[in-house]
C-alpha cells in the first residue's frame, strides 16, 4: 500500500508538472533575474517524517540541470507540499541569499558560471550551520571527500530519484531540526554542549561545527568513556536508509577531531577503537585546549 501511493504520488506530481507547462522549479521573477520562489501543491506530507516551521520549509537551491530540477521539485512535492524553494544561478548570488533567507536547507550543485562550487560551499560555511546539500555528476572519491571537508552534510551522485533523495534530505534534516528536542545540556571533559543553542564550546572557546559534525560529537560526549560502533553512529546520525555511510563517517571524523585540535593522526580525545568504532575521552580534552591555542 505504501509503495502504491507513493508511486501515484509521483504521477500525479509528474502530471500536474507537465500540465502547468514549467520546465523545473526554477522561474525567474521580474524584479530579480537569478532568484525564483515556487511553492509545491501536490505532495503526501507524512512521508517526511520531519516536522518543521509546522511544514513550510525552505530551500534555497543552486542547481541549473533541468532533469535535476525536476526530481528536486518532486522530492519537494512528496514531502513538503507547503515548502518554499528559492533558486540562484550564480554562486556569489547563492551565498548572499543564505545570508539574507535564513533557509532550513541548501542544495547545491558544483558548477556556477562565477565560483568553484566548494569554494561557493566554503564561503556559506564560514558563517552558516544551515544544512547543505551537494548534488553533482562528479562521482570520483576525491571530489565527494573534497565536498564533505570542505562542510557539505551529503554528497550525493546523480542520477537520483526523487524518493531517493527525498530519503537523504528526510535524514540530513533530522540531523539539524534534532536540537529542537532540547535535550539535556552535556559538559563533559572540558565539552561544553548546548542543544538548544545548538552551541558547543571547548575549555571556553566556541568551536564551530556543521549539523553533521554537532550529531556526531553529540552521540560521543554523551557516552563518554564508552565505545560507541559505527553502525550506532551511522543510524544516529544518518538514520538506517543511508548507504554508502562507513567512508562518509570516517571524513566527518577527521574533520571533527582537527576542529577540537586532536590530531588526527594520533587522536587522544575522539580515539578510534579497532573493528567496532569509537569512544570520547574525558581526559583528553584538555589537550585539545592547548593545541587550537586556548587558555587552560
Amino acid at each position: 500500500l505504501l509503495k502504491k501511493w507513493t508511486d501515484w504520488c509521483i504521477i500525479f506530481a509528474q502530471l500536474e508538472h507537465t500540465l502547468s507547462g514549467q520546465s523545473g522549479i526554477f522561474r525567474r521573477t521580474s524584479c530579480c533575474s537569478f532568484s525564483s520562489r515556487f511553492v509545491a501543491n501536490l505532495a503526501w506530507e507524512s512521508i517526511a517524517g520531519v516536522s518543521i516551521l509546522g511544514g513550510y520549509l525552505k530551500a534555497l537551491i543552486g542547481h541549473d540541470d533541468p532533469a535535476t530540477a525536476d526530481v528536486i521539485s518532486l522530492a519537494f512535492r512528496m514531502g513538503w507540499p507547503r515548502a518554499v524553494l528559492i533558486s540562484a544561478h550564480r554562486g556569489a548570488s547563492l551565498v548572499d541569499m543564505v545570508k539574507r533567507e535564513d533557509p532550513n536547507i541548501v542544495l547545491i550543485g558544483l558548477d556556477f558560471p562565477d565560483m568553484e562550487g566548494f569554494d561557493v560551499i566554503a564561503e556559506i560555511r564560514a558563517f552558516s550551520d544551515v544544512a547543505l546539500v551537494v548534488i553533482t555528476d562528479r562521482g570520483e572519491e576525491m571530489d565527494r571527500v573534497r565536498g564533505l571537508e570542505v562542510g557539505a552534510d551529503d554528497y550525493i551522485v546523480r542520477p537520483v530519484g526523487p524518493l531517493e533523495l527525498l530519503a537523504r534530505l528526510r535524514a540530513v534534516l533530522r540531523r539539524t531540526d534534532a536540537h529542537h528536542l532540547a535535550p539535556p545540556v552535556l559538559n563533559q571533559g572540558g565539552v561544553f554542549i548546548n542543544p538548544r543553542a545548538q552551541q558547543v564550546k571547548l575549555h571556553g572557546k566556541e568551536i564551530k561545527l556543521t549539523p553533521t559534525e554537532y550529531k556526531l560529537l553529540c552521540e560521543l560526549v554523551s557516552n563518554s568513556g564508552e565505545t560507541v560502533s559505527q553502525q550506532a553512529l551511522i543510524e544516529k546520525v544518518w538514520g538506517e536508509e543511508y548507504l554508502d555511510t562507513p567512508k562518509i563517517l570516517k571524513v566527518h571524523i577527521h574533520r571533527l577531531r582537527r576542529k577540537l585540535g586532536d590530531n588526527p593522526d594520533n587522536p587522544q580525545m575522539i580515539v578510534t577503537v579497532s573493528r567496532r568504532g569509537y569512544r570520547f575521552e574525558l581526559g583528553s580534552a584538555q589537550a585539545g585546549a592547548e593545541q587550537v591555542g586556548m587558555p587552560t
